[in-house]
């Protein structure tokens, strides 16, 4: 298990990332493996780099976690090298219509 400190939840207004996944499952394997979680956010910038904030080519660093008691999720949390901002990573899915629809956190 990773040792990253989990932080409270993140308030309205906070910055966050919303991931496309296939499934929960894929999610939460994301949240539990850094490696597998970097390499999909590196595939997301390449194929959508305007989902991604401005600075993000720089460089990350995973900073901590959140939980959402409304969730019941852990979500992880980057922190970009140029900036210093800290993202949160929060989950995305396919809906019927081609586009990606993002949950109510």
């Amino acid at each position: 298990m990773d040792e990253t400190p989990i932080v409270p939840a993140a308030k309205r207004g906070d910055k966050s990332i919303c991931m496309p996944v296939e499934t929960e499952a894929q999610y939460q394997s994301l949240m539990e493996n850094a490696d597998a979680c970097r390499s999909h956010l590196m595939q997301l910038w390449r194929r959508h780099p305007e989902l991604l904030p401005a600075h993000f080519e720089q460089g990350f660093r995973f900073h901590s976690f959140v939980y959402s008691r409304k969730l019941g999720l852990r979500m992880r949390r980057i922190e970009l090298h140029a900036t210093q901002e800290v993202y949160q990573l929060r989950r995305g899915w396919p809906f019927s219509g081609g586009g990606w629809k993002q949950p109510c956190l």
